[in-house]
């Protein structure tokens, strides 16, 4: 058996690094799904500011309801808070693109929708397997915009991405069938 300073330290050191990976993780998710880097730095940083938070009631809490108690509220805490940061980080995922049909024959017109663009932002409509320009977009100040464009009658029959692009990059994708 080793000594309890021994198995303390142990602990210390084993729950330091599980919390430095968490937190890792989480701001590489976070990221992952396309959110604003100030919220990935809220994100980063509440870890740190909740021992400084909760440092002081936890230890009365513990005097009050002993550990077992203690351990079975902080488990259902974290596992509420885990899911409504779930819940908030899905929703402000980024931009979203809607595409009036699933098929649509070569040079038809197709309807686009676009919901949680930046506010203001302009940008092209490609189509692609070969990226070819097939209009423009302007959001308004929520962030949506609606376009409609001509699919070119030369485009090959089959699957091909409609996507919203701006500042080299494209953003939002939508799949599309020419017939």
């Amino acid at each position: 058996m080793l000594p309890q300073w021994l198995q303390l330290g142990l602990v210390a050191l084993l729950a330091a690094g599980l919390y430095t990976m968490a937190a890792l993780l989480v701001s590489l998710w976070a990221v992952s799904l396309d959110v604003s880097p100030s919220g990935v730095g809220v994100v980063a940083a509440s870890g740190s500011v909740a021992p400084l938070l909760l440092a002081v009631p936890v230890g009365a809490a513990a005097g009050q309801l002993g550990t077992r108690r203690l351990l079975a509220v902080a488990a259902v805490l974290i596992l509420i808070a885990v899911l409504a940061g779930a819940l908030v980080v899905t929703r402000t995922q980024g931009p979203q693109l809607q595409l009036s049909a699933e098929s649509v024959p070569a040079g038809d017109l197709l309807s686009l929708a676009a919901h949680q663009l930046p506010a203001g932002q302009s940008g092209n409509v490609v189509l692609e397997s070969t990226p070819r320009v097939l209009g423009s977009f302007h959001a308004d100040a929520r962030g949506d915009a609606s376009v409609v464009v001509r699919i070119p009658r030369e485009t090959p029959a089959g699957s091909h991405q409609v996507r919203l692009c701006w500042i080299g990059t494209c953003h939002a994708s939508a799949s599309v069938r020419v017939t």
